[in-house]
């Protein structure tokens, strides 16, 4: 009997002739997504504690260390790095962050991204007692350093300057912890192949 195997390793049964050993076929672009965490200090740094502390996927976070701040205003910024390839049409940047009240307050926490000293701050989000998952998605860049200005559309090169964190409220009183910061990429590439392989 005959075996064919197509694409990500499904096995057909092969009741014909096989007369072609091995056919390239395209099939249409398809959405992708990966998730990157920081890989150093970027800036402004203004919160205590360093990039090695929060950086973990969403799924990975360890609440056992954490980043803090009591101060108004404070940002904490990251640098990444991405395998976005070069022809891709970027779809989104979403930030993630892991945060909570340390202390009793009403200070508040929101990602921020920066690039090329242009930035832009996502909503609020109030904190509670216990750590929890916030995030905010970009399907437009905000930021007027972006390839296409502000609110134009993502470019991989954007993504290679970008730098992502959180910032805390510029009102409210007590301490923030926050012991995850991610970026989540969502993305099509320009092309993607199919292999199908007759084996006789």
């Amino acid at each position: 009997m005959h075996n064919s195997r197509i694409g990500r390793g499904i096995r057909l049964s092969c009741g014909f002739l096989c007369l072609l050993t091995a056919v390239l076929l395209w099939s249409p672009a398809y959405a992708d997504t990966e998730e990157d965490v920081p890989s150093a200090d970027g800036s402004p740094n203004n919160w205590s504690g360093a990039y090695s502390t929060v950086d973990e996927t969403v799924s990975g976070a360890d609440d056992n260390d954490s980043i803090t701040t009591s101060s108004t205003s404070s940002v904490e910024i990251y640098t990444f790095s991405h395998t976005v390839p070069s022809d891709a049409t970027v779809d989104s940047v979403q930030v993630n962050f892991r945060c909570k009240r340390a202390s009793a307050g009403s200070k508040t926490v929101a990602a921020q991204i920066e690039r090329s000293n242009t930035s832009a701050t996502g909503g609020f989000e109030t904190q509670t007692a216990s750590y929890a998952n916030y995030s905010k998605s970009w399907s437009l860049c905000p930021v007027s350093s972006c390839s296409n200005s502000t609110d134009g559309a993502w470019t991989v090169t954007d993504l290679d300057n970008l730098e992502i964190g959180v910032k805390s409220s510029s009102s409210g009183s007590g301490s923030l912890n926050c012991s995850q910061v991610s970026v989540t990429i969502s993305y099509t590439p320009a092309t993607s192949s199919r292999r199908i392989w007759i084996v006789d």
